[in-house]
């Protein structure tokens, strides 16, 4: 899994980038075919050209890191939101990664450079990891019911379903980003990413804030006056 771990992260963050490429060349390319002008062909046959190339390396990024998550998160299927995967994915990488801070900090010298490192109701690194486990799992919990598949919630039809599956994926991807304030694990955090002379505890929490950090609110681009406005 800790391989996986440092697949997945590298994949989320690349997914992030990747997508921010996509959008702005589609808007390009509708923007340019509704000016009067054919001058402007060429730009859409260059906008056409990247945008290809970067729906093929994105397409090529979610189907590797669906492969892994699927194999090791033990939720099944994925559903046919986008936003599940980068869920999942993300709360696999942050779980792995205090898993392995465990070890690192089980060592000696680490153990006792930590003991400052902990505060309000996790004593040491094991609690933190217990409670951000147990906080990743009830984020789950608030989707999961309304995933493809699921037994009908009442008279709830088809469509409903898909509708609040996708608002609950989105309110879960904010309730993950959220745990950055949980003052426990900020705290050990901190301490961590300046412990540049304990490598695996400095790497495991850099990459911990990383997925937290990672930007999985939809950019809405439109056309105004025929040019891209991005919110």
């Amino acid at each position: 899994m800790r391989v996986e771990s440092y697949v997945m992260a590298e994949m989320l963050q690349r997914l992030e980038q990747q997508s921010a490429v996509l959008r702005p060349n589609a808007v390009e390319i509708v923007a340019t075919l509704n000016r009067e002008s054919t001058d402007d062909y060429p730009v859409v046959r260059d906008a056409s050209a990247e945008l290809t190339r970067a729906l093929d390396a994105f397409v090529a990024t979610k189907e590797t890191l669906a492969g892994h998550v699927v194999a090791h998160d033990g939720m099944g299927e994925l559903g046919e939101a986008l936003g599940e995967l980068v869920l999942r994915a993300r709360g696999m990488v942050i779980v792995a990664q205090l898993d392995r801070l465990r070890e690192a900090l089980a060592e000696p010298t680490a153990d006792a450079r930590a003991r400052g490192w902990f505060i309000g109701r996790c004593r040491d690194v094991a609690e933190v990891a217990s409670f951000v486990r147990e906080r990743v799992a009830k984020i789950h919990a608030t989707w999961t019911p309304y995933r493809p598949g699921q037994p009908q919630i009442g008279s709830m039809t088809d469509e409903e379903r898909a509708t609040l599956y996708r608002m609950m994926v989105r309110v879960a991807q904010r309730a993950l980003r959220e745990m950055w304030h949980e003052p426990e694990l900020a705290r050990l955090l901190e301490h961590g990413l300046g412990a540049t002379d304990l490598p695996e505890v400095h790497i495991a929490c850099r990459q911990i804030v990383t997925v937290l950090g990672l930007d999985t609110k939809p950019r809405r681009v439109r056309l105004v006056n025929g040019a891209m406005e991005r919110r």
